[in-house]
């Protein structure tokens, strides 16, 4: 579920949830990930760049403790960017 508003939320099946800090249209999102396993919060930034009818995503997910939780969110960024990836070629269908 999400609340696509600053100061609104994300909820994903995995229990993991973010609240969104900031929102600067076409550009930037920044928000505030909780994961369900690790106790301190931790800020993400996903940044926009347009380029050849292209658009770039950058995810920057900052303060990790440990080269496993790294890992683990590196992997899940790339399978939730992969579903976005698809599901934009399917609605271009």
């Amino acid at each position: 579920m999400l609340d696509f508003v600053e100061g609104g939320s994300l909820h994903n099946d995995d229990g993991n949830r973010a609240r969104i800090r900031k929102i600067n249209p076409v550009k930037k999102i920044a928000m505030t990930w909780e994961q369900a396993d690790t106790a301190a919060d931790t800020p993400v930034e996903i940044a926009f760049q347009a380029s050849a009818g292209k658009t770039t995503v950058m995810i920057t997910h900052d303060r990790l403790q440990t080269r496993g939780d790294a890992d683990g969110l590196r992997a899940a960024w790339g399978v939730a960017l992969g579903r976005l990836k698809a599901s934009l070629e399917g609605a271009s269908s």
